[in-house]
């Protein structure tokens, strides 16, 4: 059975509950972007005279895409108090409502800072009053995407870290601080080669030497893999994963493969637009 992803939700509808208990594998979608006038921020109650919506305040973002779990709620307005009270007006006539009455309470009387873990804590709640898993697994996040596809198993895998918030794609080798790695044995910075080649859409590598350990032997002896994936989940802002594979045989015999194939497409191509110029010179 194929799993399913839920967004966060203000005391959500029964839809949502129901796949809790239906489907074995539920994930909790941790980085989408907010989404204004969805049940991120409001519910709706079956009141006296029908259905009364009820939405929790937030505080504007700085960007107009901003994930969901950096999305602050509010105190304008005394959410709490009239939230409270609509809940006990319409319900407390309903069998069983004092028996939770104090499970709930307490959600309109403390400050969340953030919407995300305020819908968190109320979902975990209805989880345990309905006899549901309350656990999650959380869908991954964009660190945890960059891992998976930059490390993948087996493999040694050193010096991983992301680095976000950027609007230009070629950061990644233009920013210093992004595209300079150590030795993973000295510390000496690394010296990438002069041909980078790509893996897979969004990521590039190369075999990188240092200066200390080459020819030495040791781990970083015969160089050692600089590697780099990017992705922009929002869209907007691209954010790059790094790390250093130390190599083994199969890979380095991989790599030389590779570069030759690369070179000589790039011979190939030189060779083909100095043609191409040449009859064009003829021409004109």
């Amino acid at each position: 059975m194929q799993p399913v992803y839920i967004s966060t939700t203000y005391l959500g509808p029964v839809q949502q509950y129901c796949k809790l208990f239906q489907y074995p594998e539920v994930h909790l979608e941790t980085a989408e972007n907010y989404l204004k006038q969805t049940f991120r921020n409001r519910c709706t109650i079956a009141a006296a005279n029908g259905p009364l919506a009820l939405s929790i305040p937030i505080v504007k973002p700085d960007t107009l895409k901003c994930p969901t779990k950096d999305i602050r709620i509010s105190d304008h307005g005394n959410w709490r108090h009239l939230h409270w009270n609509a809940l006990a007006s319409a319900y407390n006539m309903s069998p069983f409502f004092e028996y939770y009455e104090e499970d709930f309470a307490p959600f309109y009387e403390k400050k969340y800072e953030f919407l995300f873990d305020y819908n968190e804590e109320l979902r975990q709640l209805i989880c345990r009053l309905l006899d549901l898993r309350a656990g999650l697994a959380a869908y991954p996040s964009e660190e945890d995407t960059l891992r998976q596809s930059l490390c993948p198993t087996p493999g040694d895998y050193r010096d991983f870290r992301v680095f976000q918030g950027y609007l230009d794609q070629s950061m990644w080798k233009l920013d210093p601080v992004i595209g300079t790695m150590a030795c993973p044995v000295c510390g000496t910075a690394l010296q990438p080669d002069d041909v980078w080649l790509k893996k897979g859409s969004s990521g590039w590598y190369t075999l990188s030497q240092c200066p200390v350990c080459k020819g030495r032997g040791g781990e970083a002896g015969r160089g050692v893999f600089q590697k780099y994936r990017m992705s922009r989940r929002d869209g907007l802002h691209w954010a790059f994963a790094r790390c250093v594979q130390m190599p083994d045989d199969a890979s380095l015999v991989r790599w030389k493969k590779q570069k030759a194939q690369y070179l000589e497409r790039q011979r190939l191509k030189a060779e083909r637009q100095a043609a191409e110029a040449e009859a064009a010179r003829h021409i004109f």
